[in-house]
């Protein structure tokens, strides 16, 4: 990260970003003092790699129970990396993200979770989404609920990692989850 902001073209967020007092993430007394605390009621089969949860929603809180959805994968080897990625098959991921399902916990307090199980999983070859279905957010509108996130239809690293949105809906943050369909938010253009 440059210290001075450079002479050509940046993004809104970029340029935002060197006008803030502290451009630099380490720089940020909020960076500093962040503490993190490890959460309960989760496996992750002895930090072997084969077990994967990341990109959480927001949680939401509804009739006294707190909700989040994550990006989980478990496959029987650990990512090869983004860089093997045409050697990844149906069963060995090129990245964190690769190979994932949509999975969701529950916890009264916000420190121990009882993970629930899958809440999306990935729909059959062709469809969108068949190779992961990663990074869920939710939003609540009208008594429903809309889970929206990456549908990936290849393994991450091929081409980059790019992928469209798709969505599902349910009338409980239970579910069931109902496919809203394929690309609801398609590939833009190249860049």
């Amino acid at each position: 990260m440059p210290t001075e902001k450079p002479n050509i073209p940046l993004s809104a967020s970029s340029e935002r970003m060197f006008d803030y007092p502290a451009p630099r993430v380490q720089d940020n007394e909020l960076f500093s003092q962040f503490k993190y605390t490890r959460l309960n009621g989760f496996d992750y089969n002895n930090g072997n790699g084969t077990i994967s949860r990341r990109d959480s929603s927001r949680p939401i809180l509804v009739d006294g129970k707190y909700y989040v959805w994550y990006t989980k994968r478990h496959t029987v080897v650990p990512p090869i990396g983004w860089n093997r990625a045409a050697e990844a098959t149906d069963e060995i991921p090129s990245t964190d993200w690769d190979l994932c399902d949509i999975w969701y916990a529950t916890s009264k307090d916000g420190i121990k979770w009882e993970e629930q199980g899958v809440a999306i999983s990935r729909p059959e070859k062709p469809k969108s989404g068949w190779r992961s279905v990663a990074t869920p957010d939710i939003l609540v509108w009208k008594n429903k609920y809309y889970l929206y996130y990456q549908a990936f239809d290849e393994p991450s690293g091929l081409r980059g990692d790019l992928c469209p949105v798709s969505i599902s809906y349910a009338d409980s943050p239970n579910g069931p989850w109902t496919h809203g369909g394929d690309k609801v938010i398609p590939f833009g253009k190249e860049g």
